[in-house]
């Protein structure tokens, strides 16, 4: 017999059979009053054996292999896209990179076209003559003259060296030492329109010059006339880097008090 928790297919059939006794002592022994008991055949047989779940495996594995092989298909495509793709990203990357240098390019002519039509331009204003005295009295020591330097162009100006120095007609200079102890006014930038003021010291021999001219400013040119000139030069850049210079050449207005410029003097110019 089989037991309870056997699965149903594996449950043994049992037939039981009954088969007579030949021992004829055994029947005698049955008249005697004992009786004794059938012998028992049991014969168990083997169920045919199901080809469900071998089937059903079969299957299971074709499926699992088909979809292993659809798996491996998927992926291959995958990889390909993917390295379609980075081909393409590559030439949009080289396509962009040329568009982007393309436009700086375009940038930089423009603004280089900008300066050079709206380049800076220095003007050299003004000339006024200042005293100085000792505290208290009004015996003159020095002076100094006044200009404005304003940026007339339109973008900046980078002032990188200059020279200007005051001088009498009377003294003796040749080209070689016209500029010997010119005064510097510095390294600076102007701005569209920004001007600033700077200063050329003079000496007391220079201030008794202007002193003299001042008192002979009425009568005609004489041979004691000591006429004073500043005469100066100023060299600047625009962004780009090129090169410009303003210069000046001015005589003292003995009238007026101020430096005015030379008529038909080539040094007096602005680039």
């Amino acid at each position: 017999m089989a037991a309870p928790n056997d699965p149903p297919e594996r449950v043994a059939i049992a037939k039981v059979a009954t088969t007579p006794n030949p021992n004829p002592h055994t029947q005698e022994n049955d008249q005697d009053g004992q009786k004794t008991l059938p012998s028992v055949v049991v014969q168990v047989e083997t169920p045919p054996t199901s080809t469900s779940n071998t089937d059903h495996h079969e299957d299971y594995d074709k499926q699992l292999a088909c979809y292993t092989g659809m798996l491996a298909l998927f992926t291959a495509a995958l990889v390909v896209v993917g390295i379609f793709q980075y081909c393409m990203m590559g030439q949009h990357k080289e396509g962009l990179d040329g568009l982007l240098g393309a436009i700086k390019t375009q940038a930089e002519i423009a603004n280089r076209s900008l300066i050079l039509q709206f380049r800076p331009r220095i003007v050299i204003r003004g000339g006024w003559v200042n005293g100085t005295s000792l505290a208290g009295t009004k015996q003159p020591i020095g002076g100094r003259v006044q200009f404005v330097v304003t940026n007339a162009g339109g973008t900046d100006a980078h002032i990188y060296k200059s020279q200007f120095i005051v001088k009498a007609l009377g003294d003796s200079i040749t080209e070689s030492s016209l500029m010997d102890g010119a005064t510097s006014i510095g390294e600076f930038s102007l701005t569209t329109g920004q001007g600033t003021t700077i200063t050329i010291p003079i000496s007391l021999e220079m201030v008794e010059n202007f002193q003299g001219e001042f008192s002979r400013r009425d009568e005609p040119l004489s041979a004691d006339s000591k006429p004073v000139y500043v005469v100066g030069n100023l060299w600047y850049k625009d962004d780009l880097g090129i090169s410009r210079s303003t210069g000046i050449h001015r005589e003292f207005d003995p009238k007026e008090l101020i430096f005015v410029p030379v008529e038909n003097s080539t040094s007096e110019y602005a680039d």
